[in-house]
This record gives C-alpha cells, sequence and structure tokens, in this order.
C-alpha cells in the first residue's frame, strides 16, 4: 500500500507500522483446460485486513487475509454463485523513487503472493473454486501538499485455478495477465484513505482507509 508520509516524517519514522482494511469488486474472463476449451466469466466481491511494517528505508512488507464474499462465475449461460471464503496474500515493495525531487515522481516496483478457495453452488452442482496468483507491479504517482497522491498502476499476473466443471476437475488460468489503472491517497495525519479504479485487463475498483502507528 502506498504511503502519503513526507520527507520530514518518513525522517522521524523508519520504521513504520501500518494497519489498512479494504473493499473489492473484480471482474474478470478465464480460460478452463480439460476435454474441451471453456471461457468463463468471473465477478468477485471481497473484504480484507491486514499489516505493513517498513523494514528499512526502501523495503516494505505486508499481509493481509479477509473473505471473498460474493460474486459468480458463468459459463455457457449458467450461473455458479461463489461462497463466501477465505482469502490471504503476502506481499513486499521497493522504493525506487520517494518524489522528494519537486520534479520527479515517486516509483514502487512490487510482488505479491495470494490464495483463495471458495464454493461454488449452482442448480445442479457444487464444487471448489480454488486460485493462487502471484503479482508483479510498478506504481508511479506524485505526492502533493504533503497529503495527496494520484499514481497510475500497471500489474502483471499469473497462477493456476483449479475448479470442478461438468463433474471434471479442470485448471485454467486468467485471459488478460495485467491490470492497468489509477488511483489516489489521501492523508489526514495517521491516518490514510485510498481509491483505485481498474478498467483495462482484470476489471477492479478498491476503497479502503489505513492508520500509521
Amino acid at each position: 500500500m502506498l504511503s502519503c508520509a513526507g520527507p520530514e516524517e518518513e525522517e522521524e519514522a523508519k520504521r513504520l507500522w501500518r494497519i489498512s482494511a479494504a473493499y473489492n469488486l473484480s471482474a474478470t474472463d478465464l480460460f478452463f483446460f480439460g476435454e474441451s476449451e471453456r471461457e468463463v466469466a468471473l465477478r468477485r466481491r471481497a473484504i480484507s485486513a491486514g499489516g505493513e511494517y517498513q523494514v528499512a528505508e526502501q523495503w516494505t512488507l505486508s499481509l493481509s487475509g479477509g473473505a471473498s464474499i460474493g460474486g459468480d462465475l458463468t459459463v455457457d449461460g449458467t450461473r455458479h454463485d461463489l461462497k463466501p471464503g477465505p482469502v490471504g496474500s503476502f506481499a513486499a515493495s521497493y522504493r525506487i523513487l520517494d518524489g522528494r525531487d519537486e520534479y520527479l515522481p515517486f516509483l514502487l516496483f512490487g510482488m505479491a503472493l495470494s490464495a483463495s478457495s471458495v464454493m461454488t453452488e449452482s442448480a445442479t452442482a457444487s464444487a471448489r473454486f480454488t486460485t493462487v496468483d502471484f503479482r508483479a507491479s510498478l506504481t508511479v504517482g506524485k505526492l502533493f501538499f504533503d497529503a495527496l497522491a494520484p499514481y497510475a498502476t500497471l500489474r502483471g499476473f499469473g497462477g493456476p485455478i483449479f475448479w470442478e466443471l461438468d463433474g471434471e476437475t479442470v485448471s485454467g488460468t486468467d485471459k488478460y495477465h495485467f491490470q492497468l489503472g489509477a488511483g489516489v491517497l489521501v492523508s489526514a495525519g495517521i491516518i490514510d484513505a485510498f481509491f483505485e479504479i481498474v478498467p483495462l485487463g482484470e476489471r477492479a475498483a478498491t476503497v479502503g482507509a489505513a492508520v500509521a502507528f
């Protein structure tokens, strides 16, 4: 997660704890491979909470957990509802540029490993739907007035997806393998609020807040 700490604040707090909570909507298309190739539309809602620790001036580690709280998979006109289930992730970020120079932006490189496992249910069948996902990202933006940080982000990702379809255990992957979006982070003292929208690739919208101590 981004931080809106200004240069003076960062000098005073080299190591920073941050607790955050977020709500996420996502939508994408999946390919599954079995006896025949199938395309599946996925929509999902999720909530999460996590902790972040700045282990060094440029490195940050974070761990989060939460729940998928609804959504659906649609294949060949049949809808399979997503039941609630756990999600979790571990992430690391490296600050390439800090943006302190008035002419330069901040630039972050990130990596994240996440997983989720939920049940799906249709009129005729239920099955487990499991995803494992590795993401790498670049985020560029600029901090204004030590309080407002608009940014753009590009993420690439991949990982296996496992499901049971028509009685057959199938594996698949995302159709796009990227996200391109933008967001803004607003800081009020130790409290941050953020909003991000991703219209290209795996579509998503995320809103959340964090507190630093």
